[in-house]
């Protein structure tokens, strides 16, 4: 379960809000977090861009 929770970009932004507010407490370091929420970002913005792309040029 704990590795399918990795797949849920929630989880990145709750541990960073958890790392920034919290910071005695154990979470995931601030590096980790922002580097999966901007992978999340980078990749569904690819696969945004190639679905617009099939939907407005392949008609």
């Amino acid at each position: 379960m704990q590795i399918i929770t990795l797949i849920d970009p929630l989880t990145w932004i709750h541990e960073a809000i958890r790392a920034l507010m919290t910071p005695q407490t154990l979470s995931l370091p601030l590096f980790f977090t922002l580097t999966g929420i901007i992978v999340w970002i980078i990749g569904m913005g690819i696969i945004a861009m190639k679905r617009f792309d099939h939907m407005v040029y392949d008609h």
